[in-house]
């Protein structure tokens, strides 16, 4: 299979700490982005983490095949009650 140069995107809202793994790699964010290789025509994995307030969120994105930006999380919010939160997804490129 061949494989893709991927950018993801992360924006926090109202987070003390939040963390993005693909797979089992933990994607190294800086400034909210990162580039990973990741192999086309594949089902890949993502798992975010976050901490903050209740009403806290984070939204993700990652650019497919084509170079277009995709929305993978639209808005994942922190609960009512609660400090964190978390959310897995599958996802093709």
């Amino acid at each position: 299979m061949a494989m893709k140069r991927t950018m993801f995107t992360v924006t926090p809202k109202q987070l003390a700490a939040y963390q993005l793994d693909v797979g089992f790699e933990t994607v190294p964010l800086v400034n909210g982005k990162c580039w990973l290789m990741l192999e086309e025509d594949d089902t890949h994995t993502a798992v975010w983490r976050m901490r903050g307030n209740p009403g806290g969120a984070i939204g993700i994105t990652f650019t497919d095949r084509t170079g277009a930006e995709k929305v993978l999380v639209k808005e994942s919010k922190i609960r009512q009650g609660k400090l964190s939160g978390f959310g897995i997804k599958d996802f093709a490129i």
